[in-house]
C-alpha cells in the first residue's frame, strides 16, 4: 500500500499539514489526492469565508475543455470578481480573482475532478490561510487542535492511506 506522506508542522496553536505532490507518484487526479483535498475543505469548512483562484485561460480550456472551463470559471464567480492579471512583458501567464466562499463554489471544490483545473486555490478565514493548492506542487491546511481531530477522521473515513511525518 502506497501512503501519502503529510508533514506536519506546529504553529502557534495550529498545525499545518502539507503534502508534497513530488514525494509522490500520483496524479492530481488520482481519488486518494481528490479525497485528501475534499477532507482538508471538509475540516475547516465551517469557517471559510473567502476563496482565491488563479488560473490561466489556455491551460484550463486546454485541460478541461472550453465548455467545461466557462462553466467552472462561471460558478466560481470569475466572471464577476475583479481580476488581477499576471503579465511576463506581452504574454499572459495568469488571472487571479477573489470571491466570498458560496456554499455552490466549495461543493464544486470538494467534488474537482483534477487537482490542476486551475494553478492556485486559497481558502481563507478573515485572510488566514486555511486550505491551499499550489500549482500541483503542494496541498496544505492549516488547522486548531479540534479541527485535526477531525481531519484525521475523515481520512480514516475515505479510505485515504497516510502518514504523518513531523511533531
Amino acid at each position: 500500500m502506497q501512503y501519502l506522506y503529510l508533514h506536519r508542522l506546529q504553529e502557534q496553536g495550529t498545525a499545518r499539514y502539507v503534502y508534497v505532490f513530488d514525494e509522490h507518484a500520483l496524479s492530481p487526479n488520482n481519488l486518494v489526492l481528490r479525497n485528501l483535498f475534499r477532507c482538508m475543505i471538509e475540516a475547516v469548512e465551517g469557517e471559510i469565508d473567502q476563496i482565491e483562484m488563479e488560473y490561466s485561460d489556455t491551460a484550463t480550456a486546454k485541460l478541461m475543455g472550453v465548455e467545461r472551463a466557462v462553466q467552472m470559471l462561471t460558478l466560481m464567480g470569475a466572471q464577476e470578481a475583479d481580476k488581477v492579471e499576471n503579465w511576463q512583458g506581452d504574454v499572459l501567464l495568469s488571472r487571479t480573482f477573489v470571491v466570498t466562499a458560496e456554499a455552490k463554489r466549495l461543493e464544486y471544490l470538494r467534488h474537482m475532478r483534477e487537482l490542476d483545473e486551475v494553478y492556485r486555490i486559497q481558502l481563507s478565514e478573515n485572510g488566514v490561510e486555511k486550505v491551499h493548492l499550489y500549482f500541483a506542487q503542494t496541498l496544505a491546511c492549516l488547522l486548531t487542535a479540534e479541527q485535526e481531530d477531525v481531519f484525521v477522521s475523515l481520512l480514516a473515513q475515505r479510505n485515504v492511506p497516510y502518514k504523518i511525518l513531523g511533531n
